[in-house]
């Protein structure tokens, strides 16, 4: 069973959500799940997912319906097994997709704010304030042998704080930008080389992130991941919103009231104990759901997946080649037809005979039929197994059994090919009629008949005339 992770794509502009990103993995690796376990599905597509397999979403993140932008990312697929790690989901439009997904009642719902713990407990969802996943940024991934002198400052610090910023730091400073601008004709006419772009700066930041002595930023996705490296983070802000609330303690933040307070050289805060709990939250969680649908997934996707080999051919049970109306008017009126004839449209004087089937049908169709099958131009008996059957019939009246490659030498106009077999359902009657299908490019009804649909062309229901009717056997 895979483990999907959400992909950003562009025009998603924020390098913040790649990275963040990069805490959900790190998840996966503790786990030790391997890389071809791991799927990436576009979150601003992901309703549209609709692939074989059953996958184990990894929900973070901004997540949900947002009026009036192109994004689907509800309601969830079938296939889809989501895992709210940590989610801002504050528009309450979305609760009717959540209340209706199967897989979510009795499920923790982990929340990335206070507003949307909120909104899913007032649905009555079990919902816990679990925080942004990017803590969980392995430490290794970031170690000292990065370190250089530069101090980054993230696009978006208020220009309040830069009066009192020391000169030792202004010096240093290397000032970025978490969001990406591309033109939206570019990205439809190069998508690709547009996500290229979009994944490389993502890289290109976390690595600045990673080398840095000191991160000065007002950004979520920016303080959480440094503080998860062992950076030292300065968060400033003008005010903090919704976002930030139960996150005082670990950015310990700086709002305009306070910028003249700021300390410069900050210690590395230690978000280990916060951490570990993430971590192991997570964890537990994804074992859970693992043990839960793993058994009964693979069972459904054994079955769903299961597809029937390409039907060549089947035409119906009791099939003939009459409509019970032609039937009710050749019979019942007494018309003068001759029913070989009259379906196959052949005149036998014209025509040569090709009777597939030299086997105990194809024996018992000669007996019964000797006199039809005399009218015709010339006859011939076919099998696979013609080497084994030299000649099928009577001392006085014999038949060669040849190849079925002898159907080649004679155009449509000029043969007549009859499966003599007990069925055309199964069997050796359907094997048949594939072949001619598809070895032969034949057509059934208009290139080659089966003899058991031509018998069945001359019966009729009694039930259908509401008398007993005797019409002539075979042909």
């Amino acid at each position: 069973m895979k483990f999907g992770l959400l992909k950003y794509c562009p025009p998603d502009n924020n390098l913040g959500d790649i990275i963040q990103a990069k805490g959900v993995y790190s998840i996966l690796k503790k786990m030790n799940v391997p890389d071809k376990d791991i799927v990436y599905l576009d979150r601003d597509c992901l309703a549209d997912y609709n692939g074989n397999e059953y996958i184990i979403l990894l929900v973070s993140g901004a997540f949900g319906y947002f009026p009036g932008t192109r994004l689907r990312m509800l309601p969830f697929p079938e296939k889809i097994i989501p895992i709210f790690l940590g989610i801002s989901c504050i528009d309450e439009k979305n609760m009717a997709y959540f209340e209706n997904n199967r897989y979510l009642r009795d499920e923790i719902i982990g929340c990335r704010d206070m507003q949307t713990l909120d909104l899913f407990r007032r649905y009555g969802f079990k919902a816990f304030f679990t925080g942004c996943v990017s803590l969980c940024i392995e430490e290794k991934c970031c170690a000292n042998e990065y370190s250089m002198n530069d101090v980054v400052i993230s696009n978006g610090v208020p220009q309040g704080v830069l009066k009192y910023m020391p000169n030792s730091i202004r010096e240093k400073r290397i000032i970025v930008d978490q969001q990406v601008n591309m033109e939206e004709q570019y990205i439809t006419a190069n998508p690709l080389d547009a996500q290229e772009i979009f994944d490389e700066k993502a890289r290109s930041l976390f690595e600045l992130y990673k080398k840095s002595s000191l991160v000065i930023t007002s950004k979520m996705h920016c303080a959480l991941p440094c503080l998860a490296m062992k950076k030292p983070v300065i968060f400033v802000k003008d005010s903090l919103d919704y976002r930030f609330r139960g996150y005082e303690k670990l950015l310990n933040p700086y709002t305009r009231d306070m910028f003249d307070k700021i300390d410069w050289n900050p210690e590395v805060k230690d978000v280990s104990i916060i951490r570990n709990m993430q971590m192991k939250f997570y964890i537990d969680q994804i074992k859970r759901v693992l043990n839960k649908y793993l058994d009964v997934c693979t069972l459904s996707e054994h079955f769903e997946n299961c597809q029937p080999a390409q039907e060549i051919y089947f035409s119906g049970w009791k099939a003939g080649y009459l409509s019970l109306q032609e039937k009710k008017d050749i019979f019942l009126g007494n018309k003068k037809v001759d029913i070989l004839n009259y379906i196959t449209h052949k005149n036998p004087r014209e025509t040569t005979l090709i009777i597939w089937g030299a086997g105990d049908k194809g024996i018992c169709m000669l007996n019964r039929y000797m006199n039809v099958i005399s009218n015709y131009k010339q006859t011939f008996f076919v099998d696979n197994n013609f080497k084994n059957i030299k000649s099928i019939g009577f001392p006085y009246f014999r038949y060669e059994v040849v190849s079925p490659d002898i159907i080649r030498n004679y155009s449509r106009q000029e043969r007549l090919i009859i499966v003599a077999a007990d069925s055309h359902i199964c069997g050796a009657g359907k094997d048949i009629a594939k072949s001619l299908i598809q070895d032969f490019s034949l057509v059934e009804g208009e290139d080659f008949f089966m003899l058991d649909k031509i018998n069945n062309s001359v019966n009729i229901p009694i039930d259908d005339i509401g008398m007993p009717l005797n019409v002539w056997n075979g042909f």
